[in-house]
């Protein structure tokens, strides 16, 4: 009984430990450099030359841009190509998910 209630013990934390690990969110600016909303995906390319792609969804949060309304990262939110934009995401099997992507509007 002992060792059964251990094992149960055991598992429940090893599988919450595993779901906290996958919730540690990520951020990376860059200069946008392809949306392709037939996929869902957006290329970002950071100072270094390194390229991300985020996947995103419908709820995704984008900030600074003339939109502010939930949705569809698009030229409609004010981020296009050649934007320059902040991204908070999260890693799920290799996959770099967008969840909010920050407008960086440079003055000058």
């Amino acid at each position: 009984m002992i060792k059964t209630l251990a094992l149960v013990s055991a598992f429940a934390l090893s599988t919450s430990l595993s779901l906290v690990a996958q919730d540690v969110v990520h951020a990376v600016d860059g200069t946008v450099k392809k949306i392709d909303s037939g996929t869902k995906t957006v290329v970002v390319a950071t100072k270094d030359g390194t390229e991300h792609t985020f996947h995103y969804a419908s709820d995704v949060t984008v900030d600074g841009a003339k939109d502010t309304k939930k949705g569809a990262v698009d030229a409609a939110h004010g981020v296009e190509e050649g934007s320059k934009v902040a991204v908070h995401y999260t890693v799920v099997g290799g996959k770099e998910t967008a969840h909010e992507v920050d407008k960086i509007v440079t003055t000058g």
